[in-house]
C-alpha cells in the first residue's frame, strides 16, 4: 500500500493535501482460513470509496489492516512522505468497536478521555456540551456507553466525526442504527468533507445509487 503526500505540514486541513495516493499489492494473510484479496486502488482528493461485500469478505479487516491495528503474516502496508506518516495518523476511524464499553458514559471525565484517543484535544468543554445538544446526547451525560442504543452510540461517533480535522475518514458500517433523519445528516456531512477535498473510505450495506463513488466489491475479488 502506497501514499504520496504533497505537503508535510497536517495541523490544518486546508493545508493538507493527497496526490494520487492508492492500495498497491495488498495481500496481507492472517491464517490459514482467511486472506484479502489483491487490490489496486488510486484514491483522489475528494473521493469516496465504497467498499462493498457478503459478511465475512473483509470489508472491517481491510480498514483495520490499514491502519495498522491488526497484525499481518505477508503483504505490505506503506505510507511514503517526507514526515513518513502512518494512515492512522491522518485518519478518522468510525466504527462501534472503538468505542469503550465498560461503565464510560458522555460525561465530562468520558468524553475528556475520548478527546485524547481521538486526536481532538483543541476542543473546549463548552463547544462539546453545545455538540451534545446538538446531537440529542445531552440527556444522556449520565449513562454509561455499554446503555445506550446502537443509533445513540452511532450518533456520539457523528458528533466526534463532525469534529474532526483529519483529512480521511475510514468509516464501517457508520449508519447501522441511525433512522433516517440521522442518516441524511450522516451523508451531508461526508459530501461536506469531500467539498473540501477530503477522502472517505466507507463501508455499508446501503445501497449508494444516488451519490458519486468509486466501489470496491470484495466479492468480485
Amino acid at each position: 500500500m502506497k501514499f504520496t503526500i504533497s505537503q508535510t505540514k497536517v495541523s490544518q486541513f486546508q493545508s493538507f493535501s493527497l496526490s494520487s495516493p492508492g492500495f498497491s499489492n495488498l495481500h496481507p494473510l492472517f491464517s490459514t482460513h482467511f486472506q484479502l484479496p489483491q487490490i489496486h486502488l488510486t484514491i483522489m482528493n475528494g473521493s469516496l470509496i465504497h467498499i462493498k461485500g457478503k459478511n465475512g469478505t473483509g470489508k472491517s479487516t481491510l480498514f483495520q489492516v490499514l491502519l495498522d491495528l491488526l497484525p499481518v503474516n505477508s503483504g505490505k502496508r506503506q505510507l511514503l512522505d517526507i514526515n513518513h506518516l502512518k494512515l492512522s495518523s491522518v485518519s478518522h476511524y468510525f466504527s462501534c468497536s472503538t468505542l469503550p464499553e465498560l461503565g464510560i458514559g458522555l460525561n465530562k471525565e468520558s468524553l475528556l478521555w475520548t478527546i485524547t484517543t481521538t486526536s481532538l484535544r483543541s476542543l473546549s468543554w463548552q463547544l462539546l456540551q453545545e455538540n451534545l445538544h446538538l446531537f440529542e446526547l445531552y440527556h444522556l451525560q449520565n449513562y454509561p456507553l455499554k446503555e445506550l442504543s446502537l443509533g445513540q452510540k452511532n450518533r456520539f461517533q457523528l458528533l466526534l466525526l463532525s469534529l474532526s480535522t483529519k483529512p480521511i475518514w475510514i468509516l464501517d458500517e457508520p449508519t447501522i442504527g441511525l433512522d433516517d433523519k440521522w442518516t441524511d445528516f450522516f451523508y451531508r456531512l461526508v459530501s461536506l468533507h469531500r467539498q473540501k477535498g477530503g477522502i472517505v473510505l466507507l463501508a455499508t450495506h446501503q445501497e449508494m445509487s444516488t451519490i458519486q463513488t468509486t466501489s470496491l466489491n470484495l466479492n468480485t475479488l
